[in-house]
């Protein structure tokens, strides 16, 4: 992957009292991204910068958290979408297979090879 992007569009007339403010939500993912940047996963594959943009009707904003980077596994990502429903994206990139158990693995060769 090259990047996790989470793309929002702020409502309009975010005052009102059915809003929902989109300031908790983002301090919440932020932790979730420090939580994974320093965890023993970052350490298990290529970690890749964090993208936020932000659509405000008038303008556009990208934030980029400066040392934030993490690896875009599936559980960072599914909690991220918990969030932020139709809105987490992971960019590029080729993203590899679940690792076969050793047993799986052999047992195939073995299949093939007793003709």
């Amino acid at each position: 992957a090259l990047a996790l992007e989470i793309h929002l569009r702020e409502p309009a007339g975010e005052e009102g009292a059915n809003a929902d403010p989109l300031l908790p939500r983002m301090q919440m993912a932020m932790g979730v991204l420090r939580q994974a940047a320093g965890s023993a996963a970052a350490l298990a594959g290529r970690p890749v910068e964090v993208q936020i943009s932000i659509d405000r009707g008038s303008e556009l904003l990208v934030l980029v958290p400066h040392g934030i980077r993490v690896v875009p596994d599936r559980a960072l990502v599914g909690q991220l979408a918990r969030l932020f429903p139709d809105c987490v994206q992971v960019r590029g990139g080729w993203r590899p297979e679940p690792k076969r158990a050793r047993g799986a693995w052999q047992g195939a060769q073995n299949a093939s090879g007793a003709d």
